[in-house]
């Protein structure tokens, strides 16, 4: 008994690496300035393309700061 409880255990340590890995995403922020005044531009629309099509997007806010959470892959 005390075996069959020290192998669940084991494989259930194993697999707690897998399972977050498997959920996690990255997060890509940053801030548009428009390079002729220096000015934060309010409202500018970012977008993430993956394949040629919009995978998400968002819009800057107030300071011109903006985050997009992503899926791990390439846009």
């Amino acid at each position: 008994m005390k075996t069959s409880i020290s192998k669940v255990l084991c494989i259930f340590m194993m697999l707690i690496p897998t399972i977050y890995a498997i959920g996690q995403q990255g997060i890509i922020t940053g801030k548009i300035i428009d390079k002729a005044t220096g000015e934060t531009l309010i409202g500018a629309t970012v977008v993430a393309e993956q394949n040629g099509a919009q995978a998400t997007g968002t819009i800057t806010d107030f300071d011109g700061n903006y985050s997009l959470e992503l899926t791990p892959g390439t846009y």
